[in-house]
């Protein structure tokens, strides 16, 4: 394989991929957090709201609001959608930097060396 063919099938593949995915997980962290926070204040607005006369059912309904929001900031922390993210978001920066620089023959590249190119790169892909 050549070394265009190298940077258009596997280097700005993946940069997409890795850009699309700290994208996807940025979106379920917040979502989750949001939800989580969402349904706090329901269940404080619930109670808040019965402050007259808190009755069996408006006790559950409150305290499945804070169940539920627990577990969806629970999941969150356990997937870690936001270290993800910033994972996923600095390996597609680190590949075009490194595809730019290449392409630029700037710094370690100004010999044109291809080999550690695909050398870093394949490190980055790891």
């Amino acid at each position: 394989m050549n070394i265009d063919t190298y940077i258009t099938d596997k280097i700005e593949k993946e940069i997409k991929s890795s850009h699309t995915k700290a994208v996807s997980y940025e979106n379920t962290h917040n979502i989750l957090t949001i939800t989580g926070i969402a349904l706090s204040a329901c269940a404080a607005g619930v109670l808040a709201v019965a402050s007259t006369g808190i009755n069996l059912g408006i006790l559950i309904a409150s305290v499945s609001c804070s169940l539920v929001s627990c577990a969806t900031l629970l999941v969150d922390r356990i997937y870690d959608f936001e270290k993800k993210s910033i994972v996923a978001e600095t390996k597609s920066k680190s590949l075009e930097k490194e595809k730019t620089c290449f392409q630029l023959k700037a710094g370690i590249y100004k010999n044109e060396s291809e080999s550690i190119f695909v050398e870093r790169c394949e490190d980055l892909l790891k």
